[in-house]
Formats: C-alpha cells, sequence, structure tokens
C-alpha cells in the first residue's frame, strides 16, 4: 500500500499530512468474483477481536499481512489506536521474548553481532530496497 505524504506548515513548522488512498484491486481472477471487500474486512476485524490476547492478534495480523495485505493495511489505517500497540510497542516486545514459539517465516531484515563491519553489506541484501518506508530496529530485548 502506497501512502502519500504531503508537507504541511503549521504555526511555522513543517509537518506531514497523509493523503488517503485506497489500494488498488487486484487483477480479475486473484480473488474469487464473490468477494464483497467490505464483508471481507467486517469479518476480519471480527476475527480479529475474537482473540483473547494481543499476541493472538499479533499472529493472526502477521497471518493476514501475508495472505491479504490490502485488508491489513485498510485494517491498520481505519482502526490505527486499536491495532499500533498490537504491531508494535508493546506486543512486539513480546513478540520478540516468544520469537521461537510463533516464528512462521522469515519476515524483514535481521542483522546480528556477527554482522558488525558488513552492516551496509546486510543492508544491501533487502530485495525491496526501494519500497523500504520504515525501519523498526529492536535488540530483541523487552
Amino acid at each position: 500500500m502506497t501512502i502519500v505524504l504531503n508537507p504541511v506548515w503549521v504555526n511555522g513548522v513543517q509537518k506531514i499530512k497523509v493523503v488517503p488512498q485506497a489500494p488498488p484491486k487486484p487483477p480479475r481472477g486473484l480473488v474469487p468474483p464473490a468477494l464483497d471487500d467490505s464483508v471481507h474486512f467486517t469479518r476480519c476485524l471480527k476475527q480479529l477481536r475474537s482473540k483473547d490476547k494481543s499476541i493472538e492478534k499479533y499472529i493472526y495480523l502477521t497471518q493476514l499481512k501475508d495472505a491479504d495485505h490490502r485488508t491489513f493495511y485498510k485494517l491498520c489505517m481505519e482502526n490505527m489506536p486499536e491495532i499500533t500497540p498490537l504491531i508494535y510497542t508493546p506486543t512486539v516486545g513480546d513478540a520478540c521474548l516468544q520469537f521461537s514459539h510463533i516464528y512462521r517465516k522469515p519476515e524483514g531484515l535481521y542483522v546480528s553481532i556477527k554482522d558488525k563491519g558488513n552492516i551496509g553489506k546486510v543492508l544491501r541484501n533487502w530485495p525491496r530496497i526501494n519500497e523500504a518506508r520504515i525501519a523498526v530496529v529492536t535488540d530483541g530485548k523487552s
């Protein structure tokens, strides 16, 4: 999903304003023809809210991002106060602690102490470097 940021001036200070854009629909044939986006969105939100623990919600959102990134980002944008704590602090700290128990597939870029002196080379291995817009860096501790 592309988010366009426009600079605006408020009291002499430049700030960034998000210009909402709907993600493009997938080409015909890549989703069921009877799929209603609004019904699907409502079902995903209901399923997310049915989870009891934040870590369960985090796992669900991670799976949703892989399976249907359009719906994932729409959920995030339209429910930001509810979802941000699930995909960032404090839940990501718990996810780091439980990483070996909830690991599904590689996601992101991993830099270890063994990469000391070669971090630039590791960063250049990111396959979608031109799409990178944000980096969240953690030492893996809670």
